[in-house]
This record gives structure tokens, sequence and C-alpha cells, in this order.
């Protein structure tokens, strides 16, 4: 072989083990140290982060869902059975009614609900995920805080980007004598009251769907489904964080994880690589 030969082969291998170990950099570096594009990465492409782009199913075409009660997750007028919401109607949203008219197509109205979702999914309890957010400062605090203050009970998922609308509920509570204009200030404050009322309502039937819609699944053993959802920004546009019960712990010997999330008419699925989740000597979830 040419020398020339020898030396090109050399410089390319060189640059090659240049770039895994750039790409590794969490292994060697310490957090103080990386640098912005560092923190990025590691919220947003790491073994801990990843981002994945869903197009929602069309509602004549959904299949079943993978929820806890083995059910479909949809919109009713739709043809979607189980799960607590039967083909036309039931489970508290009627056909042509409850929150999700027929003909809606499932969107509320929104045709942004249509369109495929950029989503980063976060295993946000993993120890430098929340280095990158303690890096990021002030403007990643209360994140930062809303997740340590789970983490030593649960293994936080946060998905970001999901777009999910929100059961309609009436913004005045007809059974509120003191609600309407009454000819004073009071009525516009009894309208912002019962419009709070109805985002919490509206909150507390999506994160009911959530619970039962998202699961970690640990490589041939049983799934572990969400205790808890938390739910940022309205229909989740902020993020949404589920919160998975430590109680049967996950180890590196289950090789790989599955993230699954199946509500109404998007799934999600994203594999978690146990043996690529190692920091600072450990496995960090």
């Amino acid at each position: 072989m040419h020398l020339t030969r020898i030396v090109q082969i050399g410089i390319a291998g060189s640059a090659c083990a240049a770039m895994l170990f750039a790409a590794d950099f969490w292994k060697t570096k310490d957090s103080s140290l990386w640098t912005d594009e560092e923190i990025s990465k590691v919220l947003s492409d790491s073994p801990w982060a990843k981002a994945k782009t869903v197009q929602p199913e069309q509602a004549q075409t959904r299949r079943p869902g993978m929820g806890r009660r083995g059910g479909g997750f949809g919109f009713p007028g739709g043809g979607l059975g189980g799960g607590g919401y039967p083909q036309g109607g039931g489970g508290g949203y009627p056909q042509g009614g409850g929150g999700y008219p027929q003909g809606s197509g499932g969107n509320n109205g929104d045709p942004s609900l249509n369109e495929p979702m950029n989503l980063t999914i976060r295993w946000a309890s993993a120890t430098p995920i929340q280095a990158a957010l303690m890096r990021q400062g002030a403007s990643a605090a209360d994140e930062l805080k809303a997740v340590s203050a789970s983490t030593e009970k649960y293994y936080v998922i946060t998905v970001l980007g999901l777009r999910l609308p929100r059961p309609h509920s009436s913004t005045v509570d007809a059974d509120d004598p003191n609600a309407g204009d009454n000819g004073n200030n009071s009525g516009n404050n009894n309208d912002d009251n019962s419009q709070r009322r109805g985002r919490s309502q509206g909150n507390d039937a999506l994160r009911s769907q959530l619970l039962d819609a998202a699961q970690l699944a640990p490589k041939g053993q049983s799934s572990i489904y969400a205790k808890d959802v938390q739910i940022q920004g309205p229909g989740g546009i902020d993020g949404v964080r589920f919160l998975f019960p430590r109680t049967n712990p996950i180890s590196a010997g289950d090789k790989e994880v599955d993230f699954i999330l199946n509500i109404r008419r998007i799934k999600v699925e994203e594999k978690f690589k146990l043996g690529d989740m190692q920091y600072e000597g450990k496995l960090a979830l």
C-alpha cells in the first residue's frame, strides 16, 4: 500500500474518532463546561432526548389504541370503539356533542391539529437533562424545579410540541347565580372565574385520558403506567410531563425501554437504549 494511502486512512480514522468523541462529550466533559451547542444537543438529540415527527392519523383509519384499558382513544363519530368511548358515542362524549361534535374531524375546529407535530421526547428525570436545564438558568428554572421535585419517586418523561384539543366547557356556569353581567364589575369577575373553571375542567378531562394513554415498556418486562400527568399550557403546548413510578425499577439488564403514547389520533413510540444512557459511570434515568 502506498504511503499516501496509509496517511489518508490515518487521517480519516482520526477524524472519525474525533467526531465520536465529540458526540459523547457528556462522558468526558463536566456539565459546567458544556457549550450552548452541547446543552442544546443534550436536550434535543442525545440518548435522553429524541426528536420525532408525528402525523395524526385520519379518523377513518384509526386503529384501536394501546392504553391500559386495551381500547382506543378517539373522537366519537370517527368509528372508534373501546377505551370507554364506544362507537357512535358514550364515555362522556356522545356522538354529535359532549365536546367533540360529529363532523369536527376530531380537531375541535382547529385544522392545525391535523398537521404534523415536531416532538421532542425527553427522559427529564435523568441527571444530564437536569444538568443541561440548570445551565440554561432562568429560562428553564420552572421546568427544572418541577422535574427535580418528582425525580426521587418517578421516571419523568416530557413531551414537547404535542398539540391536543381540550373538551369544550361552558365559559359560564349556569348554576352560578352570580354569573354573567349584573351591571357592575362583579359581572366581569364572574366571567373570568367561569372561564378559569372551564379551562380547569378541560385540563382535568385531558389529564385523565393522558394517564390511560401513556406507558413505559421495558423489553421483556411488564409495562409501567403513568401515575400522574402535568400539563403545561393550553392543550399541552408548553409540554406534557408523564410521571411513571419507580416501584418496579428499570435496570441496565432490560437493554431498552419504549415510551408509548396513544391518544385520540396521535400515536407516539420512541425507543430508549439503556446501554447508551450511562452518565458518570451509572445508568441515568
